[in-house]
């Protein structure tokens, strides 16, 4: 992969970076355990959607 183009994929992914800042705070994930205990769920459950949501006890969204 040419410099170039590293540099311009680093420079997309910080700028990815900072539209997402927040956003889990936002979604109700404050500490490292809220974020565990949201992975773990969410895998445990393959219906579940892969995006966070702001429900405080991180059951699986159903539809």
């Amino acid at each position: 992969m040419a410099i170039e183009n590293r540099v311009e994929l680093l420079h997309s992914l910080l700028k990815f970076q900072e539209k997402l800042k927040g956003e889990a705070e936002r979604a109700g994930l404050k500490t490292e355990e809220d974020v565990d205990a949201w992975i773990t769920e969410s895998r445990r459950n393959e219906n579940t959607p892969r995006m966070l949501h702001p429900l405080k006890s991180y059951k699986p969204v159903t539809y």
